[in-house]
C-alpha cells in the first residue's frame, strides 16, 4: 500500500535492503533503499537503478558512499544518523567529508538517545546553527524524522532547520495500526 501510494503521489518510501523482493522492482523510482546489511551483498544492477540510497552512519560511512557512487554517480546518498549529544559535530565532519544528505533520526517520541535527551527540534536547531557557523549549511540537505505526528510538527521542524522530513506515525494511524 505504501509503495503504491508513493508511486501515485510521486513521493518515496524508505525500504530496508532485507525487505527487497521481486515485487518491489516496479516501484524502484519511488524507493529509498536503506542498506541494513553488507553493501557488498547488494546487486550491482539494483544499485544502478536506484536514485536514492540510505546508509547507516559509522566509521566507514564515507567508504560506503564511495562504493555506491562507483556503481552510479547520480545516486543520492543519504547518511542515517541517530540523534545524540554529538550529532552537531558529527554533521559538520560528515559535511566536510562530502556527505550530500543527512537523515537525523529521533525515536518515535521525538527524543534523541542519551541520558539527558533533547527533543528533535532542539537538536535540529543546534545542528543547523553549527552548519551555518561553519559555512557548510548550503552543502548538505537535512532530513529529520521521529516523533513527527501532527501537521504542526512539519512546520516546526522545517523552521528548526530541516529541509525535508520522514513521516511514519501518521501513516500507521491512517492504516489503523
Amino acid at each position: 500500500a505504501l509503495l503504491e501510494a508513493a508511486q501515485a503521489l510521486g513521493t518515496f518510501v524508505a525500504l530496508r535492503q532485507s525487505e527487497m523482493s521481486p515485487a518491489v522492482v516496479r516501484y524502484l523510482a519511488n524507493v529509498i533503499l536503506y542498506i541494513d546489511a553488507d553493501i557488498k551483498d547488494l546487486d550491482d544492477e539494483l544499485l544502478k537503478s536506484l536514485s536514492i540510497v540510505e546508509i547507516p552512519d559509522g566509521d566507514d560511512v564515507m567508504e560506503a558512499q564511495g562504493r555506491v557512487k562507483e556503481k552510479n554517480q547520480k545516486t543520492i546518498i543519504v547518511i542515517r544518523m541517530e540523534l545524540n549529544s554529538t550529532s552537531a559535530e558529527r554533521a559538520v565532519k560528515l559535511t566536510r567529508d562530502g556527505a550530500e544528505v543527512l537523515h537525523l533520526v529521533a525515536d518515535e517520541y521525538g527524543l534523541e538517545k542519551g541520558e539527558h535527551s533533547l527533543f528533535i527540534k532542539e537538536r535540529m536547531r543546534e545542528i543547523h546553527g553549527r552548519l551555518v557557523e561553519e559555512g557548510l549549511r548550503d552543502e548538505v540537505t537535512l532530513i529529520a524524522s521521529g516523533g513527527i505526528a501532527m501537521a504542526e510538527h512539519v512546520a516546526k521542524i522545517i523552521i528548526c532547520g530541516a529541509d525535508a522530513l520522514g513521516v511514519d506515525i501518521p501513516l500507521l494511524v491512517a492504516m489503523e495500526c
